[in-house]
Order: structure tokens, then sequence, then C-alpha cells
């Protein structure tokens, strides 16, 4: 089973998905492929605001099964927050969607 969680900090965001959802071969697991997805696009996004400015990634560890980002906007940068606020609830409603379609290979906690 894949677990997501996604919290909210002071200023920021920690995410990490976890585990391997086990819904088909590896190579075929539409769930993981899902998941490794949202992840990536989250990455590009925290990549983004960053080369910018924007955006300070404090911590980002990935391995197999494994991913890990805690993101914070810039100082007194309100576009930042926001737009990190709107991507973080993108790929929450996308995991949530996952969930829905497969509780028992993906689980959304936080």
């Amino acid at each position: 089973m894949t677990t997501v969680t996604i919290a909210p900090l002071a200023e920021g965001y920690l995410f990490e998905c976890s585990g391997h959802a086990g819904y088909g071969e590896e190579g075929h697991d539409l769930v993981c492929a899902g998941a490794s997805a949202l992840c990536m696009a989250l990455e590009a996004m925290a990549e983004g605001l960053t080369d910018e400015g924007r955006a300070r990634v404090e911590r980002k560890y990935a391995s197999d099964g494994f991913f890990s980002l805690e993101i914070l906007p810039a100082p007194d940068d309100a576009f930042a927050a926001e737009r990190l606020r709107a991507v973080m609830d993108t790929v929450a409603a996308g995991f949530a969607a996952i969930e829905e379609g497969y509780p028992e290979f993906l689980k959304v906690e936080g």
C-alpha cells in the first residue's frame, strides 16, 4: 500500500509518499504510476518556485518507493504562499481521487 501525508507547517508544507501500491506487477501498476506522476509534478513545481527565489526546499529525499519534500515559501511573499497552497491542494485532490478509486492500494493521511 502507498501512504501519502500532506501536512501544513507553520510556514510551508511537508509532503511524504511511501510504499508500493501493489495494484499490479512492477512496471504496470497504474496506482503507483499515478502517485509517481503527482510526486514528479510536485517536485517540478518546487524546483520552479526555488529557481524563481520564491520558495526554499528545506528537505527533499527520494528513493525506491519513497518521496519526501519540505518546502517553505519565501518570507513575506504572499503570491508564493498562495501558489504553493494551490499546488498542494491540487496534489491532495489528485491523491484523494486515486484513494477513492483504489482505497485498498493508496491511503491519504493528514
